[in-house]
Parts: C-alpha cells; sequence; structure tokens
C-alpha cells in the first residue's frame, strides 16, 4: 500500500492552464480579428474611391472634350468672318 501511495507522489500534477495565457490569446484573437476586419473594410473603401475617381476623371475629360469641339467651332466662325 505505501508503493502505492508512493508512486503517486512521484507522478507531476498537470497544473490547469493559467488564466494569463488565456487572456493572451483571447488578446491576440481580438488584435488579428480586428486588423483582419479593418483591413478588408479599408481595401473595400479603397475601391469606391478608386472607382469615383476614375469616374470623375471620365466626365471631366468629356467636358474638356466637349469645350475643345466648341472653342474650335469658335475659332472657325471667327476666321471665317475676318475672310470676309
Amino acid at each position: 500500500m505505501e508503493d502505492e501511495l508512493d508512486q503517486q507522489e512521484e507522478q507531476p500534477v498537470s497544473e490547469p492552464v493559467k488564466k494569463s495565457n488565456n487572456w493572451l490569446i483571447i488578446l491576440l484573437t481580438v488584435i488579428i480579428t480586428t486588423l483582419a476586419v479593418g483591413g478588408g473594410v479599408y481595401a473595400w473603401q479603397q475601391t469606391i474611391v478608386t472607382q469615383k475617381v476614375n469616374e470623375a476623371k471620365t466626365e471631366l475629360q468629356t467636358q474638356i472634350n466637349s469645350l475643345t469641339e466648341i472653342l474650335n467651332q469658335i475659332d472657325k466662325q471667327q476666321e471665317e468672318e475676318e475672310e470676309e
């Protein structure tokens, strides 16, 4: 019987998981999740901004072309008037 007690005493008692490890795991999980979600939102917003900028550039180029055409017509009319 003493042998059994000695063997039981020699076996290491497994320590419960430390609470600090749990907090560390929770903190890392929150940080990683926050970075992933934040990065996704940032990328999504960047695509929207890029799309809006491209639309504005296209609209401005169309307006520039239209104004250039109007100026060319005015120049042509003035040349014709000067010839007369």
